[in-house]
């Protein structure tokens, strides 16, 4: 069964928060930009004696983070809540190889996380439309209102 890329994402926060004492960090080339990035990286040791190296994320410089990424709290809470209930209904897999052999006990592809996200998200957006929507139309209605207020005091001579 091919997982999609949240049930990916939602695998390396587990074994981030899971593996602590197994992290380190690696140099990667970025084919993209041609420079050398640092990555966090997994070790895991298997039983043959061999170690798998598992990369889980690019490191950023807060230069990085100021010019190039845009904090989206409201949404940074949704996949926070949804990334840590997940963990608690998944209590068996910890390793690396655990995650690559089992499923998540209750949704196996991570489709039911990524239609919740999304709806939870859209939701969002609609209401924040509706809000942004509601004060502009306030915003009509006072402007309208400060016309009509000039204009009436401009009948009555106050000008």
């Amino acid at each position: 069964m091919e997982k999609n890329g949240m049930g990916k994402l939602y695998e390396k926060y587990c074994i981030i928060k899971r593996n602590a004492h197994n992290l380190d960090v690696a140099i990667a080339h970025d084919k993209l930009t041609g420079r050398n990035e640092v990555i966090l990286v997994s070790y895991e040791h298997l039983d043959d004696g061999s170690t798998k190296v598992i990369p889980l994320a690019k490191l950023l410089p807060s230069e990085a983070l100021e010019n190039e990424l845009e904090p989206m709290f409201d949404r940074s809470m949704v996949i926070s809540a949804l990334f840590q209930t997940y963990a608690e209904n998944d209590e068996d897999r910890f390793t690396v190889t655990d995650f690559d052999n089992k499923t998540h006990p209750v949704d196996e592809d991570y489709s039911t996380m990524l239609e919740m996200y999304l709806d939870v998200t859209n939701a969002m957006d609609k209401l924040d439309l509706e809000t942004k929507m509601e004060n502009a139309v306030d915003d009509i209605v006072n402007d309208f209102r400060k016309i009509l207020d000039d204009e009436t005091g401009k009948e009555k001579g106050e000008d």
